[in-house]
């Protein structure tokens, strides 16, 4: 019996050695990729369990990191030392650093769609190779309360501008002092530069040939006195002054029955969802971006986000590349549901609608349905372009500080553009030599 258990043991032992070197090969057929995102919603994981459950050969981890200085700084380590090779990035300036460090690689020699035609103007370029795709689009909307409107007498608009707007948010403020129930609310930062780039493009205030600004251009004065006039001269929406020093948020006052309408981009879908936080008795609406002539914007208003690339260190950018097309395509519906919203054009806004509404108990109760598919999914306009990252950071600072000075009252608009044509160049200038 002895002699039978020792053969038995032995025999198993020989089948485990000669089934390992098979196992071993069979796993080194496996290319395994480190995709890095700065996401917390639940989305990065079941797009990923997607993926490897329909791809056994390319499985992919996922490396959470934070999306500040210091995970930043992180990443960029990891990109060093060759430890990345799908990622996620925020903000063109990081994109444009990277790609310029090398560490990004072109994706044209990899891909396998055609990226301009999927995507337009979210492709990104950096010296003519494209480096990255902006996945989510982040549209710009007027969030209004419907009840508000109808009391009033008010039709929604489907198109206005900010003439229009102006009127509108007057009949809406009741009260005075203290007391003021403001028609409007408007971003607490100064955002009024982003609708001269729904009409010129983001590149527009940046001469590159001859290194200087278009800020001496009259659209400049324009944006800024139009939210001086809403504000101050009108008074029709909170002052940006008094948001500030009241740490204000654009959701708790559109939710809190404060202001009838709010200027803000898609992030703010998440708090209209939210009606365990926020109970409210009335239905959100949803009206265009007020445009500054009746022929409206040329460009779609919002921003890019979420940009995506390869690692040009990586040693799989054939692989890397494909999971890159397909968590930016077909695997971006698992960020949809979340409330990220696609820059792909294989998308459909009903079907987009479709996936993001499944996570609503009763999505008539809390919004519009039919004026969110057609004005916040509108996606008939490309977003605004920006493919000149020359000052950037320096004359947005600028555009800020001068145009505050607007908005409290220190300044016309045309004697803050023409400082900022003034700072704007010499910034420019000190970069270019």
């Amino acid at each position: 019996m002895k002699k039978m258990r020792l053969f038995t043991m032995m025999f198993l032992i020989l089948g485990m050695l000669m089934i390992m070197p098979l196992a071993s090969s069979a796993q080194d057929d496996v290319v395994t990729l480190r995709f890095w995102n700065a996401d917390t919603s639940g989305a990065t994981e079941a797009a990923i369990a997607e993926w490897n459950e329909a791809n056994p050969n390319i499985q992919v981890e996922f490396v959470p990191y934070s999306n500040d200085d210091a995970g930043n700084a992180q990443i960029d380590t990891a990109l060093l030392a060759g430890e990345v090779d799908v990622f996620v990035q925020f903000g063109l300036q990081r994109v444009d650093s990277r790609a310029r460090a090398g560490l990004i690689e072109p994706l044209g020699e990899h891909a396998t769609m055609d990226i301009e035609e999927e995507f337009g103007t979210a492709v990104i370029q950096v010296a003519g190779d494209p480096v990255a795709i902006a996945a989510s689009a982040d549209p710009y909307v007027v969030y209004i309360n419907a009840s508000d409107f109808e009391d009033a007498g008010i039709e929604v608009p489907e198109s206005w501008t900010w003439d229009e707007f102006i009127e509108i948010a007057d009949q809406l403020t009741t009260g005075d002092g203290p007391s003021t129930r403001y028609g409007a609310f408007l971003p607490t930062w100064p955002w009024m530069d982003e609708v001269a780039a729904y009409q010129q493009t983001w590149d527009f205030n940046v001469n590159v040939e001859d290194c200087t600004t278009n800020f001496d251009d009259p659209i400049w004065a324009q944006v800024a006195d139009i939210r001086y006039q809403l504000e101050t001269e009108v008074g029709a929406a909170i002052p940006y002054a008094d948001a500030r020093a009241a740490q204000l948020s654009l959701q708790n006052e559109l939710y809190n029955d404060n202001v009838s309408m709010i200027i803000a981009g898609s992030w703010i879908l998440r708090t209209t969802q939210n009606t365990t936080d926020f109970p409210r008795n009335f239905v959100t609406t949803f009206a265009p971006i007020p445009s500054l002539d009746e022929d409206g914007f040329p460009y779609r208003p919002g921003k890019l986000g979420t940009f995506y690339s390869v690692a040009s260190e990586t040693e799989h950018p054939e692989e890397a590349t494909a999971f890159l097309e397909w968590i930016t395509t077909e695997g971006y519906i698992h960020f949809v549901r979340t409330g990220r919203f696609p820059s792909w054009s294989g998308f459909e806004a009903e079907n987009v609608a479709e996936a993001y509404l499944s996570n609503f108990e009763d999505p008539e109760s809390v919004l519009d349905v039919e004026t969110f598919i057609n004005v916040v999914l509108d996606d008939s306009l490309a977003l605004a372009p920006q493919t000149n990252l020359l000052g950037t950071a320096e004359l947005q600072q600028i555009w800020r500080e001068e145009a505050v000075r607007v908005f409290n009252g220190e300044l016309t608009g045309e004697e803050a553009a023409a400082n900022m044509k003034e700072r704007g160049d010499a910034a420019l200038e000190a970069l270019c030599e």
